[in-house]
């Protein structure tokens, strides 16, 4: 039986959590302590990845909760993290493989048992191994999208709910709110041209009712990281009716010549 297990980097950001808390009545907080001590109580079990052991009253004591809003926790992760009494992400998260060795490995070890310095060879080509594994699974979340590649700052989460809004306007709901996204919003929303959040949502919703093609009426092509606010203002206004203006730039005269650039005048 393993002594540990494993958390994704993203799993305090889920947005699974802000579901199932809305579902309950309960907080995020309480929900991510309830589905944690799920997680401590699924390592444990028999039959790892399963509750059949737990208990709400349990559960409720040791977080200092009621036991009715621990079982309204439970009840609203029906769906999302649970299946019946399993987590449903468990054997994705938590693979056998890294808690017991292969008959492989251990065939291997056997066989240099003797060799001090072969053995921490071993260990370290091992710990390398599930290195690179964890940085694998980490950037896959529970339904196999891809995940954020570092972690949420408090800063960041803060404009989860509005990134959502916009995401959900231009029917991509399931959007990740990835870090490099909510640093491009959290720039176009304090963006003097831009004029705030409610500006980035009338764009978007505009974007989303005009005839311009599927492949840019999407949240990543309006809050684009190099013109976002050109792209905001055009749409701002509704006036556009099918597809994004053409680009304009200075005209160059025709009998302009590439090596007049280095060229010095001389007197």
């Amino acid at each position: 039986m393993a002594s540990w297990l494993r958390l994704w980097h993203d799993m305090p950001t889920d947005p699974k959590w802000r579901v199932i808390a809305k579902r309950s009545g309960q907080s995020i907080g309480n929900v991510i302590a309830v589905y944690s001590l799920m997680l401590v109580s699924a390592s444990v079990a028999d039959e790892r990845g399963t509750i059949t052991n737990w208990s709400d009253e349990d559960a409720a004591a040791a977080l200092d909760l009621e036991s009715e809003n621990v079982t309204a926790i439970r009840e609203a992760m029906q769906g999302k993290v649970l299946d019946g009494e399993t987590l449903s992400g468990w054997k994705k998260r938590q693979p056998e493989r890294e808690d017991y060795s292969t008959p492989r490995v251990k065939r291997y070890r056997e066989k240099h048992a003797g060799n001090e310095t072969q053995c921490n060879a071993d260990e370290t080509h091992r710990n390398n191994t599930d290195t690179e594994q964890n940085r694998t699974e980490e950037e896959t979340d529970t339904d196999g999208a891809s995940a954020p590649a570092r972690p949420l700052t408090v800063h960041q989460q803060a404009y989860i709910k509005p990134f959502s809004q916009i995401a959900a306007t231009l029917n991509e709901p399931d959007l990740k709110p990835t870090s490099k996204r909510l640093k491009v919003l959290a720039s176009a929303m304090h963006n003097a041209e831009v004029g705030g959040f409610a500006n980035i949502l009338a764009a978007a919703n505009n974007l989303a009712r005009s005839p311009a093609p599927e492949s840019i009426k999407r949240y990543d092509w309006l809050l684009n990281g190099f013109d976002y606010a050109e792209r905001i203002t055009e749409y701002l206004t509704a006036k556009n009716n099918s597809t994004p203006r053409a680009r304009k730039y200075a005209p160059v005269p025709d009998d302009w010549d590439p090596n007049y650039a280095s060229t010095t005048a001389t007197p």
